[in-house]
């Protein structure tokens, strides 16, 4: 199941979270995983890589010195040494053991000195604590304006509040969620109001809108109405008319075919040619007459010419009778089928302009009901329209309706111009302290983060600076440190590289291991060719001490944290640097041997006894009944550490100490430190 973290108050262990999917069971175990912030780097360099630059080589801002140090009039001659390294250099280390105020005197100091010239500074360290203590110090020095100093990320309690205003909103996160949500309640609230009159207006829109469009579409399906009838009535005609025009048509192939039966011209044509036949007979006979005369009366007495003439001439008169008759017959028969003719004809004519007439009244037919039809349909789609019209305004109305009732039943919702103003005055008075509460980094001189936090906040946005700082350098990640190089201005670091160094673990991957094994104090040798590029040779060069040829190192030897036994013992197995004691108290070890016991709801890693053990010593160290009583400590308290769980917690308020309840809480003791080694035993060393 995805889970998200939506509120965490690290002085509690308190958190919101909200899962995706609902969470199958009543419990479960919740893994948190840390590996984001190292592919946060790897995406950071993937994106910026190319902006870093040799610390030791380009510089868009340059170190400047000065002699007068705010805050630094009464420090002693090594630690003014140290301020003027790190002003001088561009890439400046101050090396110290504990308590010889690397972070209370000398990073203070710089930044103040930074500060009075106007400098923007970057004040940054591997954990949240450690940026903490470096601001907190910073704070105190004399003239520092709290208005220039900004803590991002998430401070301890502690920091909050002592340095309220000049924690980011993250610090103030619980308190800002609850005005917003208040603030969008009375948004909310707003926005409820707004709309009620809305929809006070809207709905009565709606009704007069569902009533045109209902009186329209009624009004349509009246006018289909009518032209259906229109269209069944010429859908009538065109079909009676088609019929006649059928019939006539009909009619006029048979009087047509009749006529054709006539054989008219044919009979003329024979007509023609039994007269032409008639005149030639004639013509052949007044010839042959013509030369019976003219045959002389030898020819006529003594030859058969006379015979034949005549025998030739009966022969024409024979078959002109014959011709002559059946041209009579044909002329008679010819006139009376021209009388036919005449009729039919007159018939076909009549009926062919009665086809034509029906036909064009058809087509206009025709015409009419493809009008008709074309009328009906946008009758139709317009009384579709109006009434799909009507339909979603009547469901816009009901949803405005359900919508209206509720709100109206969220009750305290402005309904007048007053309310109105009142509810908008509250707004603004909630987005005052909201604003007060958030911050904006333009006006800020100084900027404090975890180098996590300088990280994650220059993805996807660029910031410039004329001074880098990283406190408890010896702890921090050369990974970590290596994009504040793309800020091409002087990087000042403060550490102990003798104490414990960047711890890694991971799968025989080299690479990974030179740079996050491996603390900030080597950036010399990250930056050098054939060392840097080399996991193996950086590596080599990091079980060694730091070159310390280009960065330029600076060293502190007085302590104010260790008596002289103890600084003299730090000091031959540990430093061998001349460590000497500043302190005003001695030193004492106790050793006490507490075994673990199990009570039934231990986990594993809990140590009742040990947590006991610490509770009991803190108490006599500082006479405990006295300080439930008054609330005070001692003038001389500092802290008392312990890494792991300790059996009471403590609260400012007098006379209220608690049975055991919460772990890894910070105990006030009197100059002591706590150190639990892994057999569950307890050595206290109190200075």
């Amino acid at each position: 199941v995805r889970v998200q973290i939506l509120a965490y108050d690290p002085t509690t262990g308190a958190a919101r979270l909200a899962a995706e999917d609902p969470p199958v069971g009543s419990s479960g175990q919740l893994i948190i995983d840390f590996k984001w912030l190292i592919r946060r780097v790897h995406q950071w360099l993937e994106a910026h890589g190319a902006n870093v630059k040799n610390p030791f080589e380009s510089m868009a801002h340059s170190p400047s010195v000065a002699d007068d140090f705010r805050g630094a009039h009464d420090l002693i001659a090594e630690k003014l040494t140290a301020i003027r390294g790190l002003l001088k250099h561009p890439v400046s280390y101050v090396w110290g053991p504990p308590g010889t105020g690397k972070t209370r005197h000398v990073l203070a100091a710089t930044v103040a000195h930074l500060l009075s010239l106007g400098k923007k500074i970057l004040v940054t360290a591997p954990t949240n604590l450690a940026v903490d203590n470096a601001l907190d110090a910073i704070l105190s020095v004399d003239g520092v304006e709290r208005a220039a100093v900004l803590r991002i990320g998430i401070p301890s309690s502690e920091f909050r509040d002592k340095w309220r205003d000049c924690c980011e909103e993250k610090a103030f996160q619980e308190q800002l969620t609850e005005l917003k949500h208040q603030h969008d309640l009375l948004i909310e609230r707003h926005k409820a109001g707004l709309r009620t009159a809305e929809l006070n207006a809207i709905i009565p829109c709606l009704t007069r809108e569902i009533e045109l469009e209902t009186n329209t579409a009624i009004q349509a399906t009246f006018e289909a109405k009518d032209l259906g009838d229109d269209l069944f009535s010429a859908t009538t005609d065109v079909t009676k008319m088609t019929l006649d025009c059928t019939e006539t048509a009909k009619l006029l192939s048979i009087h047509k075919s009749d006529l054709a039966a006539l054989a008219i011209p044919e009979r003329r044509k024979a007509v023609d040619a039994l007269e032409t036949e008639q005149a030639a007979l004639i013509q052949e006979k007044h010839v042959l007459v013509a030369e019976a005369c003219q045959l002389s009366w030898w020819k006529r007495t003594f030859t058969d010419a006379k015979s034949r003439s005549e025998s030739r001439l009966a022969q024409l008169e024979q078959h002109s009778s014959s011709v002559e008759l059946t041209l009579l017959r044909q002329r008679a028969k010819l006139t009376e089928l021209e009388t036919q003719m005449g009729a039919l004809d007159q018939q076909i004519n009549h009926l062919s302009k009665r086809l034509i007439e029906g036909e064009t009244m058809r087509q206009q037919r025709i015409l009419d009901v493809a009008r008709l039809k074309s009328q009906i349909s946008k009758c139709t789609e317009q009384a579709n329209r109006a009434e799909a019209a009507a339909g979603r305004a009547e469901e816009e109305r009901r949803e405005c309706e359900i919508e209206l009732e509720q709100l109206e039943g969220l009750g305290n919702i402005p309904s007048d111009d007053v309310a109105f103003f009142e509810l908008e005055k509250e707004m603004d008075s909630i987005a005052i302290a909201m604003s007060k509460i958030t911050q904006n980094l333009d006006g800020k001189l100084v900027l404090g983060m975890t180098l996590d936090g300088f990280v994650g906040l220059t993805m996807h946005q660029s910031l410039n600076f004329d001074h880098v700082i990283v406190d408890e350098a010896g702890y921090a990640p050369l990974a970590k440190v290596i994009p504040v190089c793309s800020l091409r201005c002087p990087i000042s670091l403060l550490g102990d590289h003798c104490q414990l160094p960047p711890v890694y673990q991971g799968k025989n991957h080299p690479q990974s291991e030179c740079y996050w094994g491996t603390s900030a104090l080597y950036l010399e040798e990250a930056f050098k060719i054939g060392v840097g590029d080399c996991p193996a040779s950086l590596l080599n060069h990091a079980n060694e001490a730091p070159m310390f040829q280009l960065l330029h190192k600076s060293v502190l030897t007085q302590t104010f944290r260790f008596g002289s036994n103890l600084a003299t013992l730090v000091d031959r197995h540990f430093y061998d640097i001349g460590l000497n004691s500043q302190a005003v108290f001695a030193t004492t070890v106790e050793i006490v041997d507490c075994p673990p016991s199990n009570p039934p709801a231990a986990e594993c890693w809990q140590n009742f006894a040990e947590a006991e053990a610490v509770v009991e010593r803190a108490g006599r160290w500082l006479d405990w009944q006295s300080w439930t009583v008054t609330g005070q400590w001692p003038i001389s308290c500092r802290y008392l550490y312990s890494k792991r769980q300790v059996g009471h917690e403590y609260s400012d308020q007098p006379g209220k100490v608690s049975r055991p309840h919460f772990y890894r809480r910070k105990f006030l003791a009197s100059t002591a430190e706590s150190f639990i080694t892994s057999d569950g035993v307890i050595m206290m060393y109190q200075f």
